[in-house]
């Protein structure tokens, strides 16, 4: 296995996850709470749910390079890989 071909899918996995974590930490309307969560408290609360979504991608990783083989061709098809594999495993999870 390649080394580059692998962190380039870890990478696609890693971008689909962060997308909905930064879309769920934007600052929303908080009526009836006193306190406002700093930038970091809400990056937090977002990400939890995913933690352990990203261990279990970078383990899954060289399966998806084990299936695809030689059709991750170049860095932009490892990237989309990955990308895609993620997505699918939401689609899947949210039924």
């Amino acid at each position: 296995m390649n080394i580059e071909t692998y962190l380039l899918v870890v990478a696609g996995i890693l971008i689909s996850i962060i997308y909905p974590i930064l879309r769920k930490a934007l600052p929303k309307s908080r009526l009836g709470i006193d306190r406002q969560l700093s930038l970091q408290e809400r990056i937090w609360d977002a990400a939890k749910p995913y933690i352990v979504g990203l261990i279990f991608a970078c383990i899954t990783a060289p399966l998806v390079i084990a299936f695809l083989g030689d059709r991750l061709e170049n860095w932009s098809a490892a990237l989309l890989a990955g990308f895609a594999w993620e997505a699918t495993i939401e689609k899947v999870k949210e039924g």
